[in-house]
């Protein structure tokens, strides 16, 4: 059954052909001029095309309302992935200028005692001597030392405390005095030698912000 079309359908329809005939051989109206173009198909005024134009604009613009709202429903009901609570970690300490000079007198106090400091006995030292002493962990002393300075490091090539210019300078006096009791022909007597084993020093030691941190294990015959 052929389907039947009203008249103000069939006027506009009759419009648009007829437009449409008239362009077979090239266009009457040139193809950027739109409204023009629009009023001979449509058979209406300038006035009207606009109204005619805000009103499809202003349906575009709520059909595409329509879909966001849509899209936006949907995905608030999809279920969210819960973020991981994070566990307050413990805050760091920070130690005053004294604390840190605590941290370097125990070291060299350790090392007077011709014992290689290490952060298990450089804590408990601390902790003996300071029981209110905020560092209470290897892992935070550790830490606090680097920043220091202080650095655990191979003794190889390392500057000691007999190499020091103290140590240097009681050297070159007590050659000098040598030098001074040969030249008056002077008996010298050596009733003791002393050596060192390279097995009998650590590797791997502590040493200060001044490089200082390896300990000479002397060992003559006078200590046997």
């Amino acid at each position: 059954m052929p389907k039947e079309f009203s008249l103000e359908f069939k006027q506009m329809a009759f419009s648009i052909i007829d437009f449409v005939e008239k362009e077979k051989y090239g266009p009457s109206i040139a193809l950027n001029n739109v409204t023009d173009r629009l009023q001979a198909i449509l058979g209406i005024s300038e006035r009207s095309v606009y109204r005619l134009k805000r009103e499809m604009k202003k349906l575009k613009d709520e059909q595409e309302e329509s879909v966001r709202h849509t899209r936006s429903s949907s995905s608030s009901l999809s279920p969210k992935s819960l973020s991981p609570v994070r566990r307050p970690g413990r805050p760091k300490v920070q130690l005053t200028t004294l604390e840190q000079d605590t941290i370097r007198l125990t070291f060299h106090n350790i090392l007077k005692d011709k014992t290689y400091p290490t952060v298990e006995n450089l804590l408990s030292t601390q902790l003996s001597q300071y029981p209110e002493f905020p560092i209470k962990s290897k892992t935070s002393l550790r830490r606090e030392m680097k920043i220091l300075g202080f650095k655990c490091r191979e003794t190889k090539k390392s500057k000691i405390l007999m190499d020091s210019v103290a140590f240097q300078a009681q050297r070159a006096v007590y050659f000098r005095k040598i030098d001074q009791l040969r030249s008056m022909n002077s008996l010298l007597y050596y009733h003791d030698e002393t050596w060192l084993c390279k097995n009998e020093e650590k590797t791997i030691v502590w040493f200060d912000d001044k490089g200082y941190g390896r300990l000479r294990n002397n060992v003559g015959k006078g200590d046997e």
